[in-house]
């Protein structure tokens, strides 16, 4: 009876779980845990293959660079918990822009800003004007509310530079 198959054995695993941790993992190494947003390595990645793309295609893009002042005040004046809180709202108003932008956490109290397909150097100020419409309201935090400002720094490639 050679070649009879008189058995088989199946092993089954279950690997969701480890499919879960690994993406968990994954979204811990390019995300912020504070705020949620993209960090500095996903926001360099994608500015890297967005500048290939614009060399590619032709098309102009700009980063800001939102940095908010006096941080440091809040920190010492408030406690860190209630500067976390201001941090996730200022995080949260950067990132009310196109879904096809980034918005990142870049460290501390920096966040920046991906635009891709801008059409001009104008727009992008005018993307930076509306986070700073969005930032002129108050923060609460820890039964306060808070105000803060930032600066905001602009740079442009024009398409096929």
């Amino acid at each position: 009876t050679a070649g009879l198959v008189v058995g088989a054995v199946v092993v089954l695993r279950d690997v969701r779980e480890r499919k879960a941790l690994q993406q968990q993992l994954v979204h811990q190494a390019f995300h912020d845990p504070l705020t949620g947003l993209p960090n500095r390595a996903l926001f360099l990645d994608r500015l890297e293959h967005a500048r290939a793309r614009s060399t590619r295609e032709g098309v102009t893009q700009a980063v800001l660079f939102v940095d908010v002042d006096r941080f440091k005040l809040v920190n010492d004046s408030l406690g860190h918990r209630m500067g976390d809180q201001v941090l996730r709202t200022v995080g949260a108003a950067v990132a009310v822009l196109r879904p096809s932008d980034t918005v990142a956490r870049f460290g501390g109290d920096e966040f920046t800003v991906l635009l891709e397909q801008v059409g001009s150097a104008a727009e992008a100020g005018q993307v930076a004007e509306r986070v700073l419409r969005e930032l002129r309201q108050p923060i609460p935090a820890g039964g306060r509310d808070v105000v803060v400002t930032v600066s905001i720094g602009i740079a442009v490639a024009e398409a096929g530079n």
